[in-house]
């Protein structure tokens, strides 16, 4: 009995150190083969901090928030005409809010003012894409163009305006004085006819109308247009020179005289600004010298 029990304790103890070897054993394979245990966690151990994820829609809002702030802040500049602030400004507001209709505007209006007309025309055009049946970047749009001497250019954008649902009346003034400036007057009759008629008031329209006429040699047609136009603005300094100049091509020089004495109670230096609307709206049919009629208007106005 005795070697009974004996035998039973030799073979735990030769159990037990079994284990113990193995444990030794793997415990030298791992460290061999260069993998490194970790220690068991401690209870008490901070665990890692994680930073705080912005939800995108958060962030979304900041942007347009600065974005705002942003194109205001630009308005501001520019009323101190310190416009190369102002484009940055823009830029970056652009930037955080590539929907912005209005800066997009505002920059390409300033890139036209600084002479960077390919920045400003790729401006507008991506505001064109933005908002295809709003009429106003096409505008800015054509004015570019026609300071580059490419009113054919003009034309199509005011053609493809309209092809993308922008009302007519809100392009035909713009494709009729591009037709005018290509000296195309039948083409530039039709569309300002038609701005005319499906816009009332549209006084811009009526005198570019009187320019055609009077380029044509339909000095009475002309007259009329821009009578209506000084009805329709009665505060204009401009259109009483223009119907001085259709009144003095039909032989009524009492009536020239009537009209820029009129011209020039409300613009005083009306005589010192004549020639240059002469090269601007009389450049296909020169009107004839009205520095007799000044003299003599000038001599009948009232002083205060």
């Amino acid at each position: 009995m005795r070697f009974e029990q004996g035998g039973i304790a030799r073979i735990m103890r030769y159990v037990a150190l079994f284990f113990v070897a193995m444990i030794f054993i793997v415990s030298g394979c791992s460290t061999a083969s260069g993998v490194k245990t970790q220690p068991p966690a401690r209870e008490d151990a901070a665990a890692p901090a994680e930073a705080e994820a912005v939800p995108p829609e958060a962030k979304a809002g900041d942007d347009l928030a600065k974005a705002k702030k942003l194109y205001y802040e630009a308005l501001a500049l520019i009323n101190h005409s310190n416009l190369d602030k102002a484009v940055i400004d823009l830029e970056e507001a652009i930037r955080l809010n590539p929907k912005s209709y209005n800066a997009r505007l505002l920059l390409g209006r300033l890139y036209a003012r600084q002479n960077k007309k390919m920045k400003a025309l790729e401006v507008f055009r991506g505001a064109i894409r933005l908002e295809p049946k709003d009429s106003r970047a096409y505008t800015e749009l054509i004015g570019v163009y026609i300071t580059m001497d490419m009113m054919t250019y003009g034309v199509k954008t005011g053609e493809e305006a309209i092809s993308n649902g922008v009302p007519g009346e809100a392009m035909y003034t713009d494709i009729g004085w591009c037709y005018f400036l290509l000296g195309d007057l039948d083409n530039a009759e039709a569309s300002l006819k038609a701005a005319t008629e499906a816009g009332k008031g549209n006084t811009a329209a009526m005198n570019d109308l009187g320019f055609v006429y009077y380029a044509k040699g339909m000095y009475d047609e002309s007259l009329s247009c821009f009578q209506k136009a000084d009805e329709q603005n009665p505060k204009s300094t401009l259109v009483k020179y223009f119907m001085a100049v259709a009144y003095k091509k039909l032989g009524k020089d009492d009536e020239a005289i009537g009209a820029l004495k009129e011209g020039i109670k409300r613009d005083p230096k009306l005589r010192d600004s004549y020639k240059a609307y002469n090269a601007m709206y009389f450049f296909i049919k020169n009107p004839d010298d009205l520095s007799g009629l000044f003299d003599k208007a000038e001599g009948k106005v009232e002083k205060n």
